[in-house]
Protein backbone atom coordinates (compact mmCIF):
# COMPACT_ATOMS: atom_id res chain seq x y z
CA UNK A 1 0.00 0.00 0.00
CA UNK A 2 2.73 2.45 0.95
CA UNK A 3 4.75 1.55 -2.14
CA UNK A 4 1.69 2.17 -4.33
CA UNK A 5 1.12 5.58 -2.74
CA UNK A 6 4.77 6.48 -3.18
CA UNK A 7 4.66 5.37 -6.81
CA UNK A 8 1.56 7.45 -7.56
CA UNK A 9 2.90 10.57 -5.85
CA UNK A 10 6.35 10.30 -7.41
CA UNK A 11 4.70 9.74 -10.80
CA UNK A 12 2.60 12.89 -10.33
CA UNK A 13 5.76 14.81 -9.46
CA UNK A 14 7.38 13.36 -12.60
CA UNK A 15 4.40 14.64 -14.63
CA UNK A 16 4.58 18.09 -13.01
CA UNK A 17 8.26 18.35 -13.89
CA UNK A 18 7.63 17.60 -17.58
CA UNK A 19 10.21 19.41 -19.70
CA UNK A 20 7.56 20.21 -22.30
CA UNK A 21 5.68 22.24 -19.72
CA UNK A 22 7.34 25.59 -20.32
CA UNK A 23 5.31 27.21 -17.57
CA UNK A 24 7.03 25.04 -15.00
CA UNK A 25 10.53 23.82 -15.74
CA UNK A 26 11.90 26.20 -18.34
CA UNK A 27 11.14 29.24 -16.20
CA UNK A 28 12.99 27.98 -13.14
CA UNK A 29 16.34 29.48 -12.22
CA UNK A 30 19.48 27.37 -12.00
CA UNK A 31 20.36 25.26 -10.05
CA UNK A 32 16.70 24.43 -9.29
CA UNK A 33 15.93 23.75 -12.95
CA UNK A 34 18.79 21.26 -13.16
CA UNK A 35 17.71 19.60 -9.89
CA UNK A 36 14.18 19.15 -11.25
CA UNK A 37 15.46 17.68 -14.51
CA UNK A 38 17.71 15.27 -12.60
CA UNK A 39 14.90 14.26 -10.25
CA UNK A 40 12.61 13.54 -13.19
CA UNK A 41 15.32 11.37 -14.77
CA UNK A 42 15.87 9.48 -11.51
CA UNK A 43 12.15 8.80 -11.07
CA UNK A 44 12.01 7.38 -14.59
CA UNK A 45 15.27 5.42 -14.21
CA UNK A 46 13.93 3.78 -11.04
CA UNK A 47 10.97 2.54 -13.15
CA UNK A 48 8.45 4.25 -10.89
CA UNK A 49 6.48 5.43 -13.93
CA UNK A 50 6.31 1.86 -15.24
CA UNK A 51 5.03 0.64 -11.88
CA UNK A 52 2.36 3.32 -11.74
CA UNK A 53 1.30 2.98 -15.37
CA UNK A 54 1.19 -0.78 -15.56
CA UNK A 55 0.53 -2.05 -12.05
CA UNK A 56 -0.82 0.62 -9.70
CA UNK A 57 -3.25 2.48 -11.95
CA UNK A 58 -4.65 -0.39 -14.02
CA UNK A 59 -6.06 -3.88 -13.60
CA UNK A 60 -5.36 -5.06 -17.15
CA UNK A 61 -2.28 -4.79 -19.31
CA UNK A 62 -3.08 -2.34 -22.12
CA UNK A 63 -1.08 -4.37 -24.65
CA UNK A 64 -2.26 -7.89 -23.87
CA UNK A 65 -5.67 -6.99 -22.38
CA UNK A 66 -4.95 -9.67 -19.77
CA UNK A 67 -4.97 -9.24 -16.00
CA UNK A 68 -1.65 -7.95 -14.79
CA UNK A 69 0.66 -10.62 -13.45
CA UNK A 70 1.14 -10.35 -9.70
CA UNK A 71 4.58 -11.93 -10.02
CA UNK A 72 5.64 -9.21 -12.51
CA UNK A 73 4.30 -6.56 -10.14
CA UNK A 74 6.10 -8.06 -7.15
CA UNK A 75 9.35 -8.26 -9.12
CA UNK A 76 9.10 -4.59 -10.13
CA UNK A 77 8.13 -3.47 -6.61
CA UNK A 78 11.12 -5.36 -5.24
CA UNK A 79 13.40 -3.82 -7.88
CA UNK A 80 12.23 -0.28 -7.07
CA UNK A 81 11.71 -0.35 -3.32
CA UNK A 82 13.87 -3.31 -2.38
CA UNK A 83 13.16 -6.76 -1.14
CA UNK A 84 14.17 -6.15 2.47
CA UNK A 85 13.36 -3.61 5.16
CA UNK A 86 16.91 -2.28 4.81
CA UNK A 87 16.49 -1.68 1.09
CA UNK A 88 13.10 -0.05 1.66
CA UNK A 89 14.75 2.21 4.24
CA UNK A 90 17.37 3.22 1.67
CA UNK A 91 14.61 4.09 -0.81
CA UNK A 92 12.69 5.98 1.89
CA UNK A 93 15.85 7.91 2.79
CA UNK A 94 16.23 8.88 -0.89
CA UNK A 95 12.66 10.21 -0.90
CA UNK A 96 13.06 11.93 2.47
CA UNK A 97 16.35 13.57 1.64
CA UNK A 98 16.71 14.04 -2.11
CA UNK A 99 13.12 14.24 -3.37
CA UNK A 100 11.92 16.30 -0.43
CA UNK A 101 14.80 18.78 -0.77
CA UNK A 102 13.82 19.46 -4.39
CA UNK A 103 10.13 19.78 -3.49
CA UNK A 104 10.93 22.19 -0.64
CA UNK A 105 13.12 24.24 -3.00
CA UNK A 106 10.27 24.33 -5.54
CA UNK A 107 7.86 25.44 -2.83
CA UNK A 108 10.23 28.25 -1.84
CA UNK A 109 10.62 29.30 -5.46
CA UNK A 110 6.85 29.38 -5.93
CA UNK A 111 6.38 31.41 -2.76
CA UNK A 112 8.93 33.96 -3.94
CA UNK A 113 7.90 34.10 -7.59
CA UNK A 114 4.42 32.65 -7.88
CA UNK A 115 2.38 35.60 -6.72
CA UNK A 116 3.93 38.24 -8.96
CA UNK A 117 1.37 40.13 -10.96
CA UNK A 118 -1.41 39.70 -8.41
Amino acid sequence: MICGSLAVNLFKLHEALDLNNEEVINKLHEPLRKQCIELRKKIKAREICALRNKHVAHVKDNKTKQPISSSDRERLVSKIFGGTIGELNIFSDWVGQYVLSVVVSLRGYCRENGSRGR
